[in-house]
């Protein structure tokens, strides 16, 4: 029982080093070694508990993941619109990219790594069934999958590119939830005057709130996964 406590405990810190390491200094340049390092442990340790990098990598992303149904179920249980969640979530994960070139190494990496897109699309696919349902009643699963995996490529153009005199943030938001919504058949004066609603709050703001909250956030796999699917089975919703 000590032992499982002990290794227990060793995981939470390998997850908090490489958390802090891949935010604060990039997914890319942060190697096996340093996260180590930190926590103090040896290499073989690490790879015991994570194979590889990129096995960390997925546990952050389903970290964020599972912060993103606690805000999406949080704003449907309040009576918020399903677009201005979507559009907003949208907005704060771009954001955060523009805070810093190491947090869009870490972003920008989540879409490109297959471990990690794989979770990406599988939870945004579940996800979209729950926010554009309505939309598309006569849509089966693999429709939203596939739906999905356009998606994910626009949702990584607006990661990856960084803004100028050319593209303005503004205008890169814009053109990015109005493609992502066009592929969920929502009729343009509604994508609109969403987009003109949520570009009036302080996303600047908000993305940092995000940022703070991911950095603490320590949700419970199984219950992500159970919730979801208790949600996806809601018709009041």
């Amino acid at each position: 029982m000590a032992e499982k406590h002990k290794e227990c405990a060793t995981k939470t810190r390998i997850i908090k080093a490489a958390r802090e390491l891949f935010f604060g200094e990039g997914y890319t340049k942060t190697t096996a070694r340093k996260i180590s390092d930190t926590v103090g442990i040896s290499t073989g340790n690490l790879t015991f508990h994570f194979p590889t990098k990129e096995h960390l990598l997925l546990e952050l992303v389903k970290e964020f993941c599972s912060y993103q149904l606690d805000e999406v179920i949080r704003s449907i249980k309040h009576g918020d619109c399903r677009l201005r969640t979507y559009a907003a979530e949208i907005v704060m994960q771009t954001m955060i990219c523009e805070k810093s070139e190491s947090l869009r190494d870490f972003c920008v990496s989540a879409f490109t790594t297959p471990m990690t897109l794989a979770e990406i699309r599988s939870w945004d696919s579940k996800k979209s069934q729950l926010l554009f349902r309505s939309y598309n009643p006569d849509w089966a699963e693999q429709d939203f999958i596939l739906a999905e995996n356009a998606a994910s490529g626009l949702e990584m153009g607006a990661l990856m590119t960084e803004c100028d005199e050319v593209v303005t943030l503004e205008d890169k938001l814009r053109t990015t939830l109005d493609s992502l919504m066009r592929l969920y058949n929502v009729p343009e004066p509604e994508r609109l005057a969403v987009i003109d609603e949520v570009l009036k709050t302080d996303y600047d703001g908000l993305s940092q709130q995000l940022l703070d909250r991911l950095k603490e956030h320590k949700p419970d796999m199984h219950d992500f996964e159970t919730d979801l699917q208790e949600v996806l089975r809601r018709d009041d919703l």
